[in-house]
């Protein structure tokens, strides 16, 4: 009894957690607009590497702990960075005009986008339900994201669908899934510390966000004139202190933006530290589970105004016919695949844990 009431409690945590954390950061790209979405991305990577750092180093100096693994291969380290930070670039100038709901089926595609990336790369040939599911989810996803286009009304919607804003946050997904399938490769040929990491990951991303701010030049992504990008910068910083600038085309800034910016900080961060709990303590098919299962909260959380207050979508048929799709899709592969058998059967002390921030099932720093 006393395990079912352990197992349902983390569950409901990392649903959430997980909802909370889609919810804000629609909310908080649609405040802050295009203008500064690279900003934003660099921001929240500046704030993660602040806290990563203090992690590596009171474990290396206040606890005398070494994190176990193997010589950090850094080159692949890197690598895996290149894919992370491409992807939360394009993921970031897309945002600002994919729909919630689009965004978060779309999310979806990681499964079958991992899959097909394993088989290619890796030689890892899916086997025929979850391709069947993976295809489910594809078709659903793909309702969703046409819907927006075809059925929104700009008038009446929060965000205005744009159809190259979708094919980048699209683009966001097979980066992040080329970067899964990499993070596989490295895990299976040495013990990696997590930790290490996630910094070295957010580090190659913060320099790559700062190559990569002049596509904001490009008119289709903001038309920012690249010499302005500095002072786009600095603005950016007084709205993230809920000051507005008074330079074209900037939002109206309040103390709103940023309680919304440090709330989505704490709850993305809450929501990585205790995916790591869920792992370590219940095993992959719990984390799974509750990803399944925070998707439809998720949907229904933005379509209710006294909750989102503006921000709230319409709610259309496609949508529910594109939602039952895509878990029906979810449900093939995870309960009646081999992959997904063989992800709730997994042991619940993950190496790729039990080598880093988690030590005999409490949170450490080392």
């Amino acid at each position: 009894m006393a395990a079912d009431a352990t197992y349902w409690a983390m569950l409901a945590v990392l649903i959430a957690l997980t909802v909370a954390d889609a919810v804000l950061c629609t909310i908080m790209f649609d405040m802050f607009t295009e203008r500064y979405a690279i900003f934003l991305n660099q921001a929240t990577a500046f704030v993660y590497i602040v806290v990563a750092s203090v992690l590596l180093l009171g474990r290396r100096f206040f606890l005398d702990a070494s994190h176990g693994g193997d010589r950090p291969p850094w080159l692949a380290l890197i690598a895996i960075g290149l894919f992370n930070g491409t992807g939360n670039t394009a993921q970031a100038l897309g945002l600002p005009h994919t729909p919630g709901l689009t965004q978060s089926l779309l999310n979806l595609l990681n499964l079958p986008l991992v899959l097909l990336l394993a088989w290619a790369f890796l030689r890892k040939r899916p086997s025929a339900v979850a391709s069947i599911g993976a295809a489910l989810i594809v078709a659903g996803a793909a309702c969703s994201a046409l819907r927006s286009l075809w059925q929104s009304d700009s008038a009446a919607e929060p965000v205005e669908p744009l159809w190259y804003a979708i094919v980048l946050y699209l683009v966001a997904q097979v980066f992040f899934s080329g970067e899964r399938v990499f993070e596989e490769h490295v895990f299976g040929s040495r013990r990696v510390d997590p930790l290490l990491m996630f910094w070295v990951t957010l580090v190659t991303q913060f320099c790559l966000g700062w190559a990569l701010l002049p596509i904001q030049a490009v008119r289709a992504l903001g038309g920012l004139d690249p010499a302005a990008l500095p002072d786009v910068i600095a603005d950016g910083v007084l709205c993230t202190l809920g000051r507005s600038s008074h330079a074209p085309g900037a939002p109206a800034c309040s103390l709103a933006n940023t309680a919304v910016f440090f709330a989505y900080v704490a709850v993305d961060f809450s929501c990585y530290l205790w995916g790591l709990v869920v792992i370590r303590r219940g095993g992959a098919g719990l984390m799974t589970a509750a990803s399944t299962l925070a998707l439809p909260l998720q949907q229904l959380v933005l379509c209710l105004p006294f909750l989102v207050g503006k921000w709230a979508e319409s709610f259309f048929a496609g949508d529910a016919v594109a939602l039952a799709v895509v878990l029906g899709g979810f449900c093939v592969f995870q309960f009646w695949s081999r992959e997904g058998r063989a992800a709730r059967r997994a042991p619940p002390r993950d190496a790729l844990i039990s080598d880093g921030l988690l030590a005999d099932g409490r949170l450490t720093i080392g």
